[in-house]
């Protein structure tokens, strides 16, 4: 891995995230809004992401807390921890990879963006006493292992 793939990554992840948020804190406070940042369950302890991803994942979520400690109680902040989704980034991965996340998710499929985006919507206008959390939409993924997997393909 390279500092600069490592500087990237945290710029667009992690650093562009705060930096955004502190441009629009004015506005926020003053309608009393809600952020919601976009972590991952890599930033969970997921296996299967790289270092640098995870790592900046683990800090949206973190950053998530401090930020709603920071601006509450005018603006909550919350994040969204997806699982696979099924969108541009996946497409390109081999059917087999595909093939072997969704046999580990419980409901046994990937995330469409309406999931992500319905998250969102509830974070930001469905409720108005939730703040500093993170929540995962992955159908499962988190809890889904080996013989959930085998159940799934009828072999158990």
């Amino acid at each position: 891995m390279t500092d600069e793939f490592w500087n990237k990554l945290m710029q667009v992840n992690l650093i562009g995230m705060f930096r955004v948020t502190r441009a629009a804190k004015p506005a926020l406070v003053a309608s009393k809004g809600a952020v919601v940042n976009i972590a991952s369950i890599a930033g969970l302890h997921m296996r299967g992401s790289s270092l640098v991803y995870a790592a900046t994942k683990a800090g949206v979520i973190s950053m998530t807390v401090a930020l709603s400690r920071s601006l509450a109680p005018e603006v909550r902040v919350n994040a969204i921890a997806p699982g696979l989704v099924d969108s541009p980034w996946t497409k390109t991965w081999p059917e087999q990879r595909k093939k072997n996340s969704v046999r580990r998710t419980l409901l046994g499929r990937m995330a469409k963006p309406e999931d992500i985006a319905d998250g969102a919507l509830f974070l930001c206008a469905g409720t108005s006493f939730v703040t500093a959390q993170t929540l995962v939409i992955d159908g499962g993924l988190i809890y889904g292992d080996e013989a959930h997997a085998l159940k799934m393909e009828g072999r158990v």
